[in-house]
């Protein structure tokens, strides 16, 4: 669908098998995380923190399994990460997004964060503790800070030699040797503890290029260290940045070397970079092997978890693993296709279906845990998807294709639609009556399974079609059209009256109606409107912070909306209010569906995303709005439980309020609450249908109060 937009503008870990989440979204594809992995530090070879990083948002990622599931902890607010470093397996420090962001602090391994607001405001690049107390950060503009106490207080140590450099990254070897690298082949280094910096000797003609990494050794006397950077150029010293060797380069080239690690004996190392670049060295980087592969993502990141085992972060969430020091790699993220998805839609509660560009089509038969790519027998792109039942299906797509299957996506067969105008809206009352719509006001319907389509009557002249929902055989609304337009028919399409005109926006791409007199629509810069009497009239609702390109209500009251820069709108109220919870990706999503008994919803997008909300309709009650006197968080009831149970709670003021549930391993089994809430009483129906018996525990978090009560599922 983008064509047209074009042209008319020029040690948390979750329960859900391989799949990250934050509140009830759930990211399955790509898995872990969509965002950028920039950063890891391995604590062993199976237990592993990862860092993202998404322009404006951000995430810290932990596995304990080798990087087979991940749990996914979404900064918030949100920011970005680029570094992240640990001193020892409860202490470590993350640094990362725009000069307000502060550096945050862990000191549970990961498990939560606290924002260091101590910190100089500053863009910081690089960061480096050698103990729990001691460390520095660097970054734009020759930007240097140390602590001393963990984090509490930071000094500046700004170099005015480098105050129109960015320092990339940070080394020290002690509590007085420190290194940076930077722009223009520029090493600073210091032997005090930060109190003065030395620039060292350029090492390479013509001096333009970036230092992105600099690492220094532990062996010997700890003077042997690298640069890596720009036209994949690697220097090395042996007596402490006094002279510098060039060990490899290729100045003709556009690589870029992100990251650089060696395993503990030194017998690898590796070094990473942009268009799928590894690099790896068995004699102390006296000269490098490239090791090829089928990737061509751009790598930030590269870790030894052990003399062996060692992992690579890179561009939209791959992570790869070796266990032969960097010999062979193993893809350890997951996605069903790296393409745009444009629709999604449950013929059951279980079977369901994806759709995109270049003729895919994706099936699930397990709520949507995992995919199976079908063969569409085509290879244009498919705009749009309306599963009937679990076996039947259909599909619309460019140059007026419309397939259809029979067999639960076993077969697709093309059927003959009569146009060659591409097709983005559809919908089917039953396996044999359905619309479907496109461009140049085509609007087609069949009563007989698609063997045949008639050609209904335009609503206007070059009317677009974005979507479409009929709720009977007479009834139905199309949205569309560059001025925000809905139209109505009751006759099956044969007429068409204008219903809105909104005027001042590109498009009107969703609309939802949960009966004859209830729906919803929505589209560019996000506007969204309501009615109650079929129609007739359309009331303005919130306007929200991205265009609108999906849109499905449950019932009158809860909805979903997905569009641009990844957000996601939430509401319970019928549209009066709705809530954008924190990010998973910043790429744009393009619809969403929710299943028959409105318990799941699953939204999906560009770069393959695949997004599952999973009971989004067990949402917290506000039970009084009267302040009470403290925080508490009473004992759920009943307990035991199966498989339902009721969580009460109290705010005595407003705040930020996370309630999540955790299993006997301190694994997340459920996230409940991640939101702001005003003072008043409150109580969320949770359901563990999807949990095994056993102890849980349930956590509330808001502002300085925490407390952690035990409940017991028996099923």
């Amino acid at each position: 669908m983008k064509k047209y937009i074009l042209s008319l503008t020029g040690f948390l870990i979750i329960t859900f098998s391989f799949s990250s989440s934050y509140s009830q979204w759930v990211m399955r594809s790509p898995y872990p995380t969509v965002n950028d992995v920039y950063d890891f530090h391995a604590f062993n070879a199976i237990n592993i923190i990862a860092v993202s990083y998404g322009i404006s948002i951000g995430e810290s990622m932990l596995s304990f399994d080798g990087g087979i599931t991940w749990s996914v902890q979404s900064a918030s607010p949100e920011r970005p990460y680029r570094r992240v470093v640990f001193v020892n397996a409860q202490t470590g420090y993350a640094i990362g997004g725009g000069p307000t962001d502060k550096p945050v602090k862990s000191t549970n391994g990961g498990l939560n964060w606290t924002a260091l607001s101590g910190s100089i405001d500053t863009t910081k690049y690089g960061v480096k503790f050698i103990d729990a107390m001691t460390g520095w950060m660097m970054g734009f503009n020759g930007f240097i800070q140390k602590t001393t106490d963990g984090g509490a207080t930071w000094i500046s140590q700004s170099n005015p030699g480098v105050t129109t450099k960015t320092i990339w990254c940070t080394d020290a070897t002690d509590a007085n040797t420190v290194w940076g690298s930077a722009s223009d082949n520029t090493i600073i280094k210091s032997t005090n503890g930060g109190a003065a910096f030395t620039l060292l000797p350029t090492i390479f003609r013509p001096n333009t290029d970036d230092f992105r990494y600099i690492k220094f050794l532990t062996t010997g006397t700890g003077q042997t260290g690298f640069v890596f950077g720009e036209r994949q150029r690697i220097a090395r010293t042996t007596n402490g940045g006094a002279n510098w060797d060039s060990v490899y380069a290729n100045n003709t080239g556009s690589v870029v070397l992100y990251s650089a690690d060696f395993n503990s004996v030194f017998t690898a190392g590796l070094a990473v970079g942009s268009s799928g670049t590894i690099l790896r060295t068995t004699n102390l980087g006296t000269t490098w092997d490239v090791i090829t592969t089928s990737f061509t993502d751009d790598f930030f990141s590269v870790k030894f978890a052990d003399n062996n085992t060692v992992y690579i972060g890179g561009k939209n969430g791959r992570i790869l693993k070796s266990t032969d020091a960097g010999l062979t790699w193993s893809d350890m993220s997951r996605r069903i296709y790296s393409g745009t998805l444009n629709g999604v839609s449950f013929g059951n509660n279980n079977v369901g279906f994806v759709s995109g560009t270049t003729g895919f089509i994706a099936k699930t038969t397990n709520q949507g845990l995992t995919y199976t790519t079908l063969n569409s027998g085509v290879t244009v792109e498919l705009d749009n998807i309306k599963a009937v039942d679990a076996n039947t299906a259909y599909v619309v797509g460019d140059g007026g294709t419309i397939l259809k299957t029979s067999n639960g996506g076993t077969n697709w067969a093309a059927l003959t639609s009569g146009t060659t105008q591409d097709l983005l809206g559809i919908d089917f009352l039953d396996a044999q009556t359905g619309f479907v719509g496109g461009a140049a006001s085509t609007v087609l319907k069949t009563t007989n399974g698609g063997a045949n389509w008639t050609a209904m009557s335009a609503p206007e002249a070059d009317f677009l079609t974005w979507n479409m929902d009929f709720l009977n055989l007479n009834t139905g609304y199309i949205c569309g059209s560059l001025n925000g337009k809905v139209y109505k028919t009751t006759n099956s399409g044969q007429t068409w009256t204008q219903q809105l005109n909104d005027g001042t926006m590109i498009g009107m791409y969703a609309i939802s109606f949960v009966n004859d007199q209830t729906g919803y629509c929505a589209g560019g810069s996000g506007k969204t409107y309501k009615t109650t009497n079929g129609g007739t009239n359309w009331v303005a609702g919130p306007t929200l912070g991205a265009s609108i390109w999906g849109m499905d209500f449950a019932n009158a009251l809860n909805g979903i909306a997905v569009g641009g820069s990844g957000y996601t709108y939430m509401t319970t109220d019928g549209g009066a209010t709705w809530n954008a919870p924190p990010r998973l990706t910043f790429n744009q999503l393009n619809a969403v569906h929710f299943n028959d008994d409105g318990n799941f919803a699953w939204a999906v997008g560009n770069l393959g995303l695949l997004l599952q909300y999973d009971n989004p309709l067990v949402n917290v009650t506000q039970t009084g709005t009267t302040a009470p006197e403290k925080f508490l968080l009473e004992q759920n009831y009943p307990n035991p439980f199966n498989p339902n149970t009721v969580i009460s709670y109290q705010l005595p003021a407003d705040g930020f309020v996370t309630l999540k549930v955790y299993d006997m391993m301190g694994r997340e089994a459920a996230s409940l609450v991640n939101t702001n809430q005003t003072a008043g009483s409150y109580s969320v129906s949770f359901n563990a249908s999807n949990l095994s018996s056993g102890v849980y525990y349930y956590k509330i978090e808001t502002g300085d109060f925490s407390e952690t009560k035990k409940m017991l599922l028996v099923k």
